[in-house]
């Protein structure tokens, strides 16, 4: 690790990548969908969780280079 990421708390990751890792965490702790549920049912929530938070993350780049190069 880096001393800036240490120093930050902070550590990059792809933005696409982010945002899987948190739907697929949303999707495993929000229980929406029963486990006999098919795999259309799964990718139909998941993509849904995806999407929302390929969002939430395009919205927050800008800021967040803002607050590191102001």
């Amino acid at each position: 690790m880096e001393n800036l990421e240490m120093l930050t708390g902070t550590f990059p990751v792809a933005p696409d990548q982010l945002a899987h890792d948190l739907a697929v965490a949303k999707l495993i702790k929000s229980g929406t969908v029963p486990a006999s549920a098919s795999g259309y049912t799964y990718y139909g929530a998941y993509i849904k969780y995806l999407r929302e938070f390929e969002t939430v993350i395009a919205n927050r780049i800008p800021e967040e280079s803002e607050n590191v190069s102001g």
